[in-house]
């Protein structure tokens, strides 16, 4: 056990293998990849705590990202692995996953509640033992037609991928400002017209 005094940990989820790189399901494991990508962490597999991990610091912030290097229905377990072995509270805690009922580029922040259909939190909640922990959901837009299974696993378009700079821009903004404690309060932000459409983001 080794305990990390004052430090924050972002989870970022996602299913592992190269089979499930930049698809939909994955959004929060390619949000906190552009993450530390901005702050220059690195990740190194951590077996026993059956995740990828990366330690640094954000303006004196010590903190910590974890992928769980499990499958998104088994998430739960290498969080509390993860939060029992550096002694971190949920307080400071944050999950970052994706979400159908939301349009690509959108975020939704909640300091609490229910994991809303998604296997990744239902896992946590289960683990943990408490639905009181943060989690930001970013949008991936629900299919037009099709298998919901099909389109979470599969891959975005050409013109989705268009905007992953300014999409991942403002997910490392959330994250950062979360990080230093200055995002306390619940919100949801939408794009007002389909994501292809769109050249920047809608606030």
């Amino acid at each position: 056990m080794k305990e990390e005094t004052n430090c924050r940990l972002l989870i970022g989820l996602g299913n592992p293998g190269i089979d499930y790189e930049n698809t939909r399901h994955n959004m929060g494991v390619l949000a906190l990849k552009a993450f530390a990508k901005k702050y220059g962490f690195t990740f190194q597999r951590a077996s026993h705590l059956q995740s990828e991990i990366a330690i640094g610091k954000v303006n004196s912030q010590k903190v910590l990202l974890l992928i769980p290097a499990v499958y998104m229905n088994h998430s739960g377990i290498s969080v509390r692995q993860c939060m029992d072995y550096y002694q971190i509270p949920v307080a400071d805690i944050l999950v970052v996953c994706d979400d159908i009922a939301l349009p690509l580029g959108s975020f939704r922040f909640r300091m609490q509640g229910t994991a809303g259909g998604h296997n990744g939190l239902k896992s946590i909640e289960s683990h943990i033992g408490t639905k009181d922990y943060a989690r930001v959901r970013i949008g991936i837009g629900d299919r037009e037609h099709g298998e919901l299974a099909d389109y979470v696993l599969g891959h975005f378009t050409k013109d989705e991928v268009e905007n992953f700079p300014t999409l991942f821009d403002k997910a490392v903004n959330f994250l950062t400002l979360w990080i230093q404690g200055e995002i306390t309060y619940a919100f949801t932000s939408r794009t007002t017209e389909k994501i292809k459409n769109e050249k920047k983001l809608g606030e």
